[in-house]
């Protein structure tokens, strides 16, 4: 993760000194902005690994909810930190925006690679089971003999439970960017909202987040890693929220609204990764979460916003989904029912999965 950090940051900064430079070649920028967005991308996966990696499965998912934050607050603070350095250390030349940041990505990735440790036993330590009197899972006895090909195909491609946790990935994006990505346009447009009340929502909506995603973590280890239960609980909670949203009129009744859907549909998205983790041996961790991630970003994501564009926009023509022709705003809280409910029917079959694990796991003990 710290190398690749590392590159990402100075992809970064040859963008900053291309756009200090007279006639920035455009196409060369966005080479490297895809670049950085590649060695971005599995540092989800590989934080996840690790985490799970120094924790016991009755405190993964405090842990991981607490790291959760970092995606918003890294997200708040990016754009100020940038403009920051692009007007003290650069005249305000917007290179400096990318230059400042890349710096400090260079030193945060340099100190992971000489000091991190993805586990205790690079330490001289025992593993964090033997540390916390915890029996080690079955997957990682069976893995510890297996090469990497035989586990990514046992224990991920062959594996109904990861790609059960995929699905459910899939709907559950549809819910939380159909609601971050079109808040604003829907306050403004028909509940017609000044554009400072519309984008206000994204700050309600993410600080719900922000809370949620320890909250939940948090419930989800108490109750002994019953991750995929705790995610039914908060879309079911979801479906109800959603009403507030849809038949609010007011400023306060949106904000509030969207402060606990936020809250809510944080929690199942997080809870998948960690999910994902009780199914598969260590050393699949950072294929199979990068699995689930993927399928979020290539259908759901998609979806919420391709989908809802065409589907929400008066101008356009909707979007018909077998035989059936969706158009209006109406039709996009149809959508986002649908796409709580078909979540909740897979995780439900993953809860099954979790408790056989779980009792299992307590009788071994």
């Amino acid at each position: 993760m710290s190398f690749l950090l590392v590159l990402a940051a100075v992809m970064t900064l040859l963008v900053g000194v291309l756009l200090l430079m007279n006639q920035t070649p455009v196409g060369l920028i966005l080479v490297l902005w895809s670049l950085n967005g590649l060695f971005q991308s599995p540092g989800g996966s590989a934080s996840l690994s690790t985490i799970s990696r120094w924790t016991t499965t009755t405190t993964r998912g405090r842990y991981i909810g607490i790291w959760n934050i970092s995606h918003e607050l890294g997200g708040a603070v990016a754009g100020i930190i940038a403009l920051w350095g692009a007007n003290h250390l650069f005249g305000g030349n917007v290179g400096g925006m990318f230059i400042f940041p890349a710096a400090i990505g260079l030193i945060v990735g340099f100190w992971g690679l000489f000091f991190g440790a993805d586990d205790p036993q690079e330490l001289g330590w025992d593993t964090s089971e033997v540390i916390f009197d915890e029996p080690v899972p079955a997957a990682d006895q069976e893995a510890a003999k297996m090469s990497k090909w035989d586990i990514l195909k046992t224990f991920v491609i062959k594996s109904p439970w990861v790609w059960l946790l995929c699905i459910a990935n899939v709907f559950v994006y549809v819910v939380r960017i159909g609601i971050v990505n079109w808040a604003p346009l829907y306050t403004v447009q028909q509940l017609h909202f000044t554009v400072a009340q519309g984008a206000n929502t994204l700050l309600l909506f993410q600080l719900g987040g922000i809370i949620g995603s320890v909250v939940w973590g948090l419930v989800s280890d108490w109750l002994k890693g019953r991750r995929a239960v705790v995610s039914i609980l908060c879309l079911v909670l979801t479906a109800g929220v959603v009403l507030g949203y849809r038949y609010g009129t007011t400023p306060t009744m949106i904000n509030m609204s969207l402060f606990f859907l936020g809250m809510l549909i944080y929690g199942p998205q997080l809870l998948i990764g960690v999910s994902v983790i009780s199914f598969v041996p260590k050393n699949a961790l950072n294929v199979s979460d990068g699995l689930t991630g993927t399928f979020a970003y290539i259908f759901g994501d998609l979806m919420a916003q391709v989908g809802f564009a065409a589907i929400a926009d008066p101008k356009a023509h909707g979007l018909r989904v077998m035989g059936q022709l969706l158009h209006g705003w109406n039709d996009t809280f149809i959508v986002f029912y649908a796409a709580v409910v078909l979540s909740v029917i897979t995780l439900a079959v993953v809860a099954v999965g979790e408790e056989r694990r779980i009792r299992g796991a307590a009788v071994a003990k």
